[in-house]
């Protein structure tokens, strides 16, 4: 807001560039204007995540996409000039957040990308002390970037590490594309509580901690401990499982684990670590009255992590498959934090976007839960799951009524559904009812009395989903 108040001439004026960026993403969050428009759910192709004419300016665009493009458009004019870089990737952090709101996901890939390969020139994602052994090269300077004029400025840069690198991590989450950052280039230190950046003070570097420090996933110190710090560690495991994922057949090929990735001890290191990380998570870090969107998103990671590393191992048919059970407590926790949302009134497009995919993958487990129980012939519980599904159709809708990722979301799901289930197959109507066509019976279930009026910590959530459920 300083800035802002320096004439336009001002070089601590913000470039075109950043501005255009904010006003593409306010466009969700305010009535002055006319919010985006929204596609038909039927329209929405959950494959084709390439939009039209992302390059062309028309007067049928809405008021954010136009910003969107001047965005990009002016932030080529920043580079050329080169003197304020690190606004340009701060631009790409905000389009990053706009092209996912808006369903696209390429372009969220190729947004962020930049950003991140920036980051690296910049030195951002290196910790003072902490840069490589290499004397001779043709560039050895740490950073492009002057140094920091301020503390405040300094723990800027790197926030904006964090941000992109959240930004990267959840966006690959849902797709099959290696990642950009590996997590062993990234030495910087952890981003501080808004109280201790706001005051401008130093705080001393060797009491801080790293995603490489000793015990960190683990030890919260409560000086330093903070939703976005959270949120960091617990996404840091989510990038983990993904890592594992995506390189096992590579890093394990003629390997006895091929038979059964879960004998593979860096499995069950993983899984261990999902639960430690549970258990340790730091007491006071529940909200009261209203979300607070970081840490709702951070406390939802571990479950997400759990089903991403379990779901291409599970059988929901099998009584004995380790796997089943450990994704079933996954989706209760996520379940139990939407009925959370409903204890009182929320405002979904107010919550990080990112908790659509994690509302969607406890969807889509739980879809095939159903197609295991309409199987076994088990009626009952086939239509409690069923009620289930609706819930989280429910939810992703009301994200929907002002995103297009909560109907891409949605769209996604409802096709897995009628992919795995069938939802005009006759004998599956004649068990679970006609497809629903309206948010009546849902809005009812969200309404329950007895769920709870905070948002517990991760560790709370686990231990007592099943009995919300009930």
């Amino acid at each position: 807001m300083e800035a802002l108040a320096a004439p336009p001439s001002s070089p601590q004026f913000p470039i075109p560039a950043l501005l255009h960026a904010i006003c593409a993403m306010a466009s969700f969050y305010t009535a002055v204007i006319d919010s985006p428009p929204l596609p038909n759910l039927a329209d929405i192709q959950s494959e084709d995540m390439f939009p039209q004419f992302w390059y062309k300016i028309s007067s049928e665009q809405s008021f954010g996409d136009i910003h969107a493009l001047w965005a990009n458009i002016t932030a080529l004019k920043a580079n050329e000039q080169g003197d304020r870089t690190l606004q340009v990737v701060q631009s790409k952090v905000i389009l990053s957040w706009y092209y996912y709101a808006m369903g696209s996901i390429v372009n969220v890939w190729i947004t962020n990308g930049k950003a991140a390969r920036a980051a690296l020139p910049m030195g951002l994602n290196v910790a003072s002390n902490f840069s490589g052994l290499a004397r001779h090269g043709g560039n050895q300077t740490a950073s492009i970037l002057p140094p920091a004029k301020s503390v405040s400025e300094g723990e800027e840069r790197r926030n904006m590490l964090w941000v992109i690198y959240l930004t990267e991590r959840l966006q690959s989450a849902e797709t099959s594309w290696a990642m950009l950052l590996d997590d062993d280039d990234i030495s910087q230190y952890l981003p501080l509580p808004d109280n201790l950046w706001n005051e401008g003070t130093e705080y001393p570097l060797n009491l801080r901690q790293r995603l490489a420090s000793p015990n960190a996933l683990f030890y919260h110190p409560p000086d330093l401990t903070s939703p976005f710090s959270l949120l960091v560690k617990s996404v840091s495991i989510l990038s983990k499982v993904k890592t594992f994922n995506i390189r096992f057949r590579n890093k394990y090929a003629d390997t006895e684990y091929m038979k059964d990735p879960r004998s593979c001890p860096e499995f069950g290191e993983l899984d261990e670590m999902i639960m430690k990380f549970i258990a340790a998570w730091p007491e006071g870090y529940e909200t009261t009255g209203t979300t607070n969107p970081t840490l709702y998103l951070a406390s939802l990671m571990p479950s997400v992590a759990t089903i991403l590393l379990h779901d291409p191992h599970v059988d929901f048919n099998s009584s004995t498959c380790p796997s089943k059970k450990k994704m079933l407590d996954a989706v209760d926790v996520i379940m139990a934090s939407i009925y959370q949302l409903s204890s009182a009134p929320h405002d979904v497009i107010l919550l990080d976007h990112y908790s659509s995919f994690c509302w969607v993958m406890a969807g889509m487990t739980l879809v095939r839960v159903l197609k295991a129980k309409l199987e076994s012939k088990s009626h009952i519980e086939a239509i409690k799951i069923n009620a289930e599904i609706e819930i989280v159709k429910h939810i992703l809708a009301q994200l929907g009524e002002k995103t297009t990722i909560g109907r891409r979301q949605l769209k996604i799901l409802m096709k897995f559904f009628d992919s795995e289930v069938g939802v005009h197959d006759p004998s599956v109507q004649k068990i679970l009812g006609p497809p629903s066509k309206d948010n009546k019976t849902m809005t009812e279930l969200l309404r329950r009395d007895e769920r709870p009026s905070q948002s517990p910590s991760p560790s709370y959530l686990w231990e007592n989903a099943q009995q919300w459920k009930s």
